[in-house]
């Protein structure tokens, strides 16, 4: 390696060193020094050596950490690092918070609003070579899907048709959260893993034999390391955690489609969360001005006679201009989005939300555009600077998209 690849090298340690400063003290006052030195060394040779299919493995990392000659040693020192009994895993969720405390602090000083962004997403871990893994569930292979792909373009041999239904493997699903604050137009904006979580999806009972219970077989299904819940059940859970260490004020939240159900929203609007979500032009909303709006003697049949789908109500938006954005995919590249917005309500509450619609491109026109992004907010936008916050607030979405492909290899 040449004198440029060890200086990379040694700014990744120096920073690495620094990131984890406060969570090696507090492991100090519970671990031998040699483990706390082990937590170091395996962070780091984990970042330097990133791979795949390899960066998990025991003997790997203990060649990393030891060198090749001595990899048996390294091994044994990451071995006796995970099988301590006076530290757990809710170490490091704590020091996470704690981090994202910090963040938080001191991003929401930086705006009049005094929020910043907490965005939630989930994803899964596939293991399709596992059998005895804690916690393994079903997860629908992104990968196989890509493999089986059609590719009538290489000729002869590669087409076997249209694919067929999901191609489901072994493995685990995870939550996560990441705060980041405000940034201008061609800035890199701060980001802070604030939580993780990982869970299984709930397993049918098995059958009871004769003479066993079906309690007994339950509970014979389901690890006690790992939680057993829904998607929306772990990652509500999540977002419990962090609103309670951070403030519901504090926080405003960037969330995809999938966050877009009624009881989702519904449990966020009873809380007070402040939230940004992509809604699907298909789905319906009522306008704010409809008959039923504000009405307790509305029927349901009148409510759902108000209500319009997304598209519908966001067609005739003439833009409010133009605004450049925070490109999260190129960061001095910033993206032209010309937006507009209407105050609406979802189809059984009564609460007061906006409906921004997004063009994105320099030719951000009906005709000339992709299909415009539609946000859901809780924010008030009565203006293009509030539309364009709200539209960078959605934008900054993809650095969770990053973290949890990253976080993969």
């Amino acid at each position: 390696m040449g004198t440029g690849g060890r200086g990379l090298a040694g700014q990744v340690a120096e920073r690495c060193g620094q990131f984890l400063g406060p969570l090696l003290e507090r492991l100090d006052r519970e671990l031998d020094l040699r483990l706390v030195r082990t937590v170091a060394n395996v962070v780091t040779a984990l970042v330097r050596h990133r791979n795949r299919p390899q960066a998990l493995l025991l003997s790997e990392l203990g060649g990393y950490l030891a060198g090749p000659e001595h990899a048996p040693a390294g091994t044994k020192r990451l071995g006796n690092l995970l099988h301590s009994t006076r530290w757990q895993a809710q170490t490091i969720a704590d020091f996470l918070l704690e981090h994202g405390r910090g963040v938080v602090k001191t991003e929401a000083a930086r705006v009049p609003e005094g929020r910043v962004l907490c965005i939630l997403d989930g994803s899964v871990l596939e293991q399709p070579e596992s059998v005895e893994a804690e916690g393994l569930c079903p997860v629908r292979s992104s990968k196989a899907r890509r493999l089986s792909r059609p590719r009538p373009k290489q000729g002869p041999g590669y087409y076997r048709g249209k694919p067929g239904g999901p191609i489901v493997v072994p493995g685990c699903s995870w939550a996560a959260v990441l705060v980041t604050g405000w940034a201008g137009a061609a800035e890199r904006r701060p980001v802070a893993l604030g939580a993780w979580h990982w869970y299984s999806k709930p397993q049918a009972a098995a059958m009871p034999a004769d003479g066993q219970e079906a309690e007994a077989v339950v509970a014979a299904a389901a690890p006690d390391a790992v939680p057993r819940q829904r998607v929306h059940e772990a990652e509500w859970s999540v977002l419990e955690r962090v609103v309670e260490a951070w403030g519901a004020d504090a926080l405003l939240h960037a969330w995809d489609r999938g966050m877009s159900g009624a009881p989702w929203l519904g449990q966020a609007l009873d809380h007070g969360y402040h939230f940004v979500v992509r809604w699907k032009k298909g789905n319906h909303l009522r306008p704010a001005d409809a008959p039923s709006v504000g009405n307790p003697e509305a029927t349901p049949s009148q409510r759902e006679r108000d209500g319009k789908a997304a598209w519908r109500l966001t067609a005739g938006l003439r833009p409010w201009g133009q605004r450049q954005v925070p490109n999260p995919r190129s960061p001095t590249q910033p993206l032209t989005v010309s937006c507009a917005a209407r105050p609406v309500c979802l189809m059984d509450r009564a609460d007061p939300l906006w409906l921004v619609v997004a063009r994105v491109g320099a030719r951000a026109t009906r005709r000339h555009s992709k299909e415009p992004w539609r946000l859901l907010t809780t924010e008030p936008v009565t203006t293009p600077e509030e539309c364009g916050r709200i539209v960078e607030a959605y934008a900054a979405r993809w650095n969770i998209e990053q973290m949890l492909r990253y976080g993969k290899e």
